[in-house]
């Protein structure tokens, strides 16, 4: 019942019961990405709503799919609260991610911080970022917290960008950057996944001025208490246009290390390297 109080699952199911579609034919049909489609087609696919159509083509780049009933009596009374709305798109691009390509989000923070940073119990963790890389910020204190890693984030999103460079004072700029100082020496590690960044310019000639003494003095602190630093690109922001989800895909990927087996590798290379200089 809760596939079928989805209203686009349920045009869906009306339009295969008039005929077999392929996933392009039916995201054509309803205006939406091929992604999106898909992950709607096996979600009624694994209630046994929809079948696939057998082919006797022997390499047929297309799927067909057909409802499994000729018709469905509704009583809309049942799952009334459920609408299309009920999984937002952060969900059914994890849904992909993890069901689709089978990528394991928390193992590629847990990676992040045991094998990537070099995290141990107790240490501290300051990590700003604004929505773009959310979904990376929320596995990544979920897996610190399991192994007793202290953190704080700072949420910067693009609108508390935009404002801090155009609205602040200056004497409400410089206090915002005496805190992130404060804030930052009292951590090990300090990972920047502020992609919004990249977007947003300040203009202001006394502001940047204040901002490269902030900077500067960022640094000294960085290398007095040899704070470890990470800075990674924004992921796009949650669209379920196929290019998007495309490289969201291609981002986690890249994440996903296996530092063991390139530690191996690299060690087994220069073993090779060492006999041939020998």
């Amino acid at each position: 019942m809760r596939e079928l109080g989805s209203e686009l699952r349920y045009n869906i199911i009306r339009e295969l019961i008039r005929g077999a579609a392929t996933c392009q034919q039916l995201a054509n049909i309803y205006g939406i990405s091929k992604q999106k489609m898909h992950y709607n087609l096996n979600k009624l696919f694994e209630e046994n709503l929809i079948e696939i159509v057998p082919s006797n083509q022997v390499r047929a780049k297309e799927v067909y799919y057909r409802a499994t009933a000729k018709n469905y009596i509704l009583d809309f009374a049942i799952g009334q609260n459920i609408n299309d709305h009920s999984l937002s798109k952060r969900d059914i691009i994890d849904n992909i991610l993890t069901q689709e390509y089978h990528i394991n989000l928390n193992s590629i923070a847990a990676k992040l911080l045991e094998d990537s940073l070099k995290m141990k119990p107790q240490e501290s963790l300051l990590i700003v970022s604004g929505s773009y890389n959310q979904p990376l910020v929320e596995k990544i204190l979920v897996e610190a917290g399991r192994r007793s890693i202290n953190t704080t984030w700072i949420y910067q999103s693009t609108e508390i960008l935009k404002a801090k460079y155009e609205e602040y004072s200056l004497s409400a700029f410089d206090a915002d950057y005496k805190q992130f100082n404060r804030l930052l020496a009292k951590h090990n590690v300090y990972l920047n996944l502020n992609g919004e960044a990249r977007y947003i310019e300040l203009n202001d000639p006394q502001k940047q001025r204040l901002r490269s003494k902030h900077f500067a003095q960022s640094r000294k602190i960085i290398q007095q208490n040899k704070i470890k630093i990470a800075i990674m690109p924004g992921l796009l922001p949650n669209t379920l246009e196929e290019n998007t989800i495309e490289s969201e895909i291609q981002f986690w990927k890249a994440l996903d290390i296996d530092y063991k087996k390139l530690y191996q590798r690299t060690h087994n290379l220069c073993l090779e390297m060492s006999k041939h200089n020998a």
